[in-house]
Parts: C-alpha cells; structure tokens; sequence
C-alpha cells in the first residue's frame, strides 16, 4: 500500500516507518525540513515539503492511505498562549491540509488513520475508562486538544477511519524514558503528588504493531486506546523504573511545586487516566508486552548499573 504520514521524524514516526517498510508498503512523508528527513529516515521514504503545495496535493493523490502523527510535544513546557497556538497548529491545521487535498481525489483513500492521546479523558482517578468513556471537559484543554485532533482527522475523507488513544510509549530512544531516565539512574527519581495517579502505559513495539494491523487488517476501524491491558500508579511505575538502575524511588515531587514549574501544562502530569484496551482486546490484538517491568527490563539494559 502506498502511504502517507505525518510526523514521521519523531519518536514514533521513525520506528513505524522501518516497520512499515519491512511489510512492503512504500511510503511518503510530509515534512518540515526534507534535508534534515532525509538525515532521519534514509533513502527509502520519499519525502515531500508541506509548503510545497503542489508536491504534496500530489502525494495526497497517490497514496492510498493516510497516517497522522504529527504534533509538537505536549509535555515539558508551560502552556502559554503561543504554546497552545503551536500544540494546536501542528495536529488541526496539517489534518486541515491534507482533508483539503483529499477532498479533491476521484475516490476517498482507502484509510485515515490518526494518532490522539489518553489526556481525551481527562483527570478520572481511580475510573476504569474504555474507549466508550466520555472525552474531559471542554475546559480542560489537553482533552478538547485530543477531541479536536481525532475529528480533525475524521474529517479527512476516507472508506476507513482509525483513532489511536496512545498511553505513555516507551521506547529506548526516546519518548517519557528519554526524560526520566537521567534523574532515576542517579537515584533521583521522584514519585509525583503521592504517587496515586494511574498510568496508562504501552511499548513502542506494540503501539508500532497496532498501527501496522490497522493499516493491513480492514477489520480495523473507530477509537483504539493504545494502552496496555495493565496499567500503573505513578508510584508503581517509579518504583519499577528506579529498580532497574538500582535505585529506590524515594523522592517525591508534591503537587504544588509541579504546578509552580509547568503552570497549567502540570495538569497532564498529574492526571489520572485508567484506560484499558477494551477494544483491541476485543479486536483479538495481543500484546507483546502486559507488565510495565517486563518492558521496562526489555528496554534498559539489565545490567545497567548505579552511577
């Protein structure tokens, strides 16, 4: 199948692309830079510039399906209005584009596939949430981002549509690891606000296998949450996450100082989000990876040792 992504230079981006490549599809990415993507993803993505308009209506044309990742990170910086305005740009405005040139094609792709996230939910606490729960108020603004994202994406014309919740990815180059891994490997891991909030989890290798059965398997359609089936407290994960580096979690991160770094961004940390893969369980997917220790050890070195 010929495909086309967005955000195939990111943390994601780059591991599905080597494995939708490996099943045979030949693929097309829109980017920012095509010198520094072609650094990135080598020889065998053909790459066009999104403000190349021609170039891209072109690809859209093409291309039997479409895969939307693209989107600034959300975590790690305050949300100031030219930050919203960025977060929101970079996944509404570049589903707008390719709705746009989609629009235009003889017959609808074959499928849209978009990327969203569990902050849909909001803060739930201790609520089990599947794919049916109601999306955070519409004053939470990580949760009107992620609702705005997955119509966005609804709106690009296709026979198919796939919606991907995705949970925390981790992965050994990057992503929330790529984060924590500096403070928890010198024994400074902290558990954050008490440690109470749930986490909703996946390694990148099975959120790579989802996205690739979504592509090949026309019994995929709807909202997917990528989580996997057993998710974890913040201090569940901290605890697991400083035993590989032998290491304890014994710092703890209270609310308030959270909320004094990251202002209102804070919120997406502290949230609590229980979501289960109700519907991919159902679908038959299984995970390669249901224990956050067992992924955690399969991603860092098990002979990692204390600095």
């Amino acid at each position: 199948m010929k495909l086309l992504l967005t955000g195939a230079t990111g943390f994601v981006g780059r591991a599905l692309c080597l494995r939708l490549l490996r099943d045979g599809h030949e693929l097309h990415a829109v980017v920012r830079d095509v010198a520094a993507a072609r650094a990135v993803l080598g020889e065998d993505v053909r790459l066009v510039a999104w403000r190349d308009g021609d170039g891209l209506a072109a690809m859209v044309a093409a291309c039997d399906g479409v895969i939307h990742l693209a989107g600034e990170p959300i975590v790690g910086k305050r949300w100031h209005a030219a930050r919203k305005e960025a977060l929101r740009h970079s996944r509404l405005d570049t589903a707008k584009t390719l709705a746009l040139y989609a629009a235009r094609r003889e017959a609808p792709l074959h499928v849209v596939i978009g990327a969203s996230a569990i902050g849909y939910y909001g803060d739930r606490g201790d609520e089990t949430l599947s794919e049916t729960s109601a999306a955070g108020p519409s004053d939470d603004f990580a949760a009107k981002l992620c609702a705005d994202w997955e119509q966005a994406s609804l709106d690009i014309p296709a026979r198919r549509h796939v919606i991907t919740r995705v949970g925390l990815v981790l992965g050994a180059d990057g992503g929330l690891l790529a984060t924590m891994t500096p403070t928890f490997k010198l024994g400074l891991g902290a558990v954050l606000a008490g440690g109470e909030a749930w986490q909703a989890w996946i390694h990148l290798n099975d959120l790579v296998e989802i996205f690739a059965r979504a592509v090949a398997d026309s019994g995929f359609a709807g909202v997917y949450n990528a989580t996997a089936p057993n998710p974890v407290t913040n201090r569940e994960f901290s605890e697991a996450l400083a035993a590989r580096y032998g290491k304890r979690a014994r710092l703890g991160a209270p609310r308030w100082v959270l909320r004094g770094a990251l202002g209102e961004a804070a919120g997406l940390v502290l949230a609590s989000t229980k979501a289960m893969p109700v519907a991919l369980t159902a679908q038959g997917f299984r995970f390669a990876f249901t224990d956050v220790r067992a992924a955690l050890a399969d991603l860092i070195n098990a002979n990692a040792s204390a600095v």
